[in-house]
């Protein structure tokens, strides 16, 4: 075990490690002795802070070194999601008609899924960014959030549907398919690999929690 420490400074109070990429790199938080987040690139032997302001939470960093995760300015409270590559902060902005997002996940290619709210009051959807802009993936009838993205661009997240139910979809070529559940009315999906398998739980017709794959097939989902 190795203690990565904490940012220089007398106002450094602990730190705590969130992910890593296959080039050894890892991205965190850092809380100061007043309670305030700041996140933080190790490489190296080496902890740097990014030098975002605000409340800081990186999530994910991909093998390029790209980092993402939200921000929360001191005024207004709205966090925005936000790419971090080589000291530059981009932020991902929202969708039209909202003022919040958070970046949930990031591929090789700098492909951004997370959830952006459509107006003020919420009504959250799953989005896609890259290349600068933010794609609205839709829902199944209520909110929902994007979760993770293959290096395909495959795309997986949770939305509510018409009758209030929660179902996990897959999001690929412009298409968002429902994966559907085992029996119950509730079933969310967590993470997908280059195969595009998809792991989760889903309620079964009785009520319990199963843990489910979910596995693509030219478009399809066999569970």
């Amino acid at each position: 075990m190795t203690a990565l420490g904490t940012l220089p400074g007398r106002y450094s109070y602990s730190s705590e490690a969130v992910a890593i990429n296959e080039r050894g790199q890892i991205v965190g938080t850092r809380a100061t002795k007043n309670f305030s987040q700041h996140g933080f690139l190790w490489q190296a032997g080496r902890m740097v802070d990014l030098g975002i302001r605000g409340t800081v939470h990186p999530v994910a960093i991909n093998e390029r070194g790209q980092i993402v995760g939200s921000t929360f300015p001191s005024y207004p409270w709205q966090t925005h999601g936000f790419v971090w590559a080589h000291g530059r902060k981009t932020d991902l902005g929202t969708l039209p008609g909202g003022t919040r997002s958070e970046a949930l996940a990031i591929n090789v290619r700098g492909q951004v899924v997370g959830w952006a709210s459509t107006t003020d009051a919420g009504g959250n959807h799953p989005f896609l960014w890259e290349t600068g802009k933010m794609r609205d993936l839709g829902t199944r009838g209520g909110t929902g959030r994007a979760v993770a993205i293959n290096q395909r661009g495959q795309v997986v997240g949770t939305s509510a549907t018409a009758r209030g139910n929660t179902h996990p979809f897959t999001w690929q070529n412009g298409k968002m398919t429902d994966l559907g559940t085992l029996g119950g009315g509730t079933s969310v999906a967590t993470a997908i690999n280059d195969k595009g398998q998809i792991v989760g739980w889903s309620a079964t017709k009785t009520g319990q929690k199963h843990a489910v794959l979910w596995t693509l097939r030219s478009g399809k989902s066999v569970r």
